[in-house]
């Protein structure tokens, strides 16, 4: 009980002593954290787009800095630049540490004072410059295409966007009016003057048959939209037509009557082809293609000699499948025709000599690789050259249908 004055006294002391330190001690004031730069000033704001009650887009800048330990609050103080000098826009007190402001385009700076718990100025952040830019609402008066064809395997032309205040950096955006997808470009190029805007498309991301509103998104927050940009079947545009000839050598194999006769490789041959790629499906082309080959066969063995024009007319189906796209593809082709042997003429070591000529039924297959050297936008770019290995068998009738042939072959050939 005698203790109980002397402590009282104690606790009137210590916590006399934790309010004069706290009194005493000045806020620890952190420079402004500032959110972004803005092309023109040492500072900038943040800019949030927000809509009013009319729906109208507005802008506010928020500018955010660190928390000062011990402080109470903060005043704000930001200047506009005039012709007559700096003039007072915004002066604002605040215990949170950012404020939001609203303010047209111009040069301005601001200052931070930070205050401590008995209401006195403490930290200053000192003047900051910064710029407030325009936000730009884009237009679009035109755009083409107005129609975009899918089919082929034809690079599409770039859709280009006129119209005026396109910002570097606007998204764009092809939104489905029937099922509201959206649609994003693979490339979006706004041009130096901002008066157009050059889009790289992936075809395979347009549904034929529905029409796209094209919408431009400024960095602001303003947007722009027209349309309709249609996306249709073309069957012009998804028919590729191909023409092509070359070198073609034939190795009869050593079996059959071919075999027994020519085996070996006959070097003089060539050989002609003409296409239609009408089929798209997923990674494969598919087609029909008509091809005219001629070889010389010539045969000196033991005992005889043998000359023939040998003629192959096939219809083959053709399976195409990218490797580079645009540039590289495997070809593969199945089909079947007629060989014809003209004027084979065999002489024995007597000198007699028999004379022949005939046709039959043929298939065969090819695995190739085709190769378009040149890309983009150019009168060569339909140009191809190719290089494959192909098997014939020949029906003989009475001689079985072992009548095997390799045939190699290389050339050149366009794409329309």
């Amino acid at each position: 009980m005698i203790l109980e004055p002397f402590m009282a006294g104690r606790r009137f002391t210590l916590s006399a002593l934790v309010l004069w330190t706290l009194l005493c001690r000045a806020p620890v004031f952190a420079p402004p954290a500032l959110g972004a730069q803005t092309p023109g000033g040492a500072g900038a704001f943040v800019t949030i787009t927000k809509k009013d009650e009319t729906g109208a887009t507005i802008f506010i800048q928020r500018l955010s800095w660190g928390k000062a330990e011990y402080a109470r609050a903060y005043e704000v103080t930001v200047e506009r630049q005039s012709d007559s000098g700096w003039e007072r826009e915004v002066q604002e007190k605040t215990q949170e540490p950012f404020i939001e402001l609203s303010l047209s385009s111009g040069e301005y700076r601001y200052q931070i004072q930070a205050y401590d718990f008995l209401n006195r100025p403490a930290g200053n952040s000192g003047w900051k410059r910064f710029s407030v830019l325009a936000a730009l609402k884009p237009e679009i008066d035109s755009f083409s295409p107005a129609q975009i064809t899918r089919g082929g395997v034809k690079v599409p032309p770039p859709l280009v966007l006129r119209g005026k205040d396109f910002s570097p950096g606007a998204k764009v955006f092809l939104r489905d009016r029937n099922t509201g997808a959206v649609v994003e470009p693979m490339r979006a190029q706004v041009n130096e003057t901002r008066e157009f805007i050059e889009l790289s498309l992936d075809l395979k991301t347009l549904r034929i048959g529905e029409d796209y509103d094209i919408q431009v998104v400024n960095p602001s927050g303003l947007e722009a939209l027209a349309g309709p940009l249609k996306v249709r079947f073309s069957l012009a545009e998804s028919v590729g037509f191909t023409f092509q000839g070359g070198y073609t050598p034939l190795l009869p194999l050593p079996y059959g009557t071919m075999g027994d006769l020519f085996f070996g490789i006959d070097p003089l041959g060539f050989y002609l082809r003409a296409g239609l790629l009408p089929l798209r499906a997923g990674p494969l082309d598919g087609g029909i293609e008509l091809s005219l080959l001629w070889n010389l066969l010539r045969k000196d063995g033991m005992g005889y000699q043998a000359r023939a024009h040998f003629l192959e007319n096939r219809l083959n189906l053709l399976a195409r499948g990218a490797v580079i796209p645009e540039r590289l593809f495997v070809n593969l082709r199945l089909g079947g025709g007629l060989t014809y042997l003209i004027n084979l003429n065999f002489t024995d070591e007597d000198g007699a000599s028999r004379r022949f000529s005939g046709f039959y039924y043929s298939a065969g297959s090819d695995l190739s690789l085709q190769w378009f050297p040149v890309r983009g936008p150019s009168k060569f770019a339909s140009l191809f050259v190719e290089a494959g290995l192909g098997y014939n068998l020949i029906f003989i009738t009475g001689e079985g249908a072992r009548n095997g042939m390799l045939r190699f072959f290389t050339g050149v050939g366009a794409k329309y």
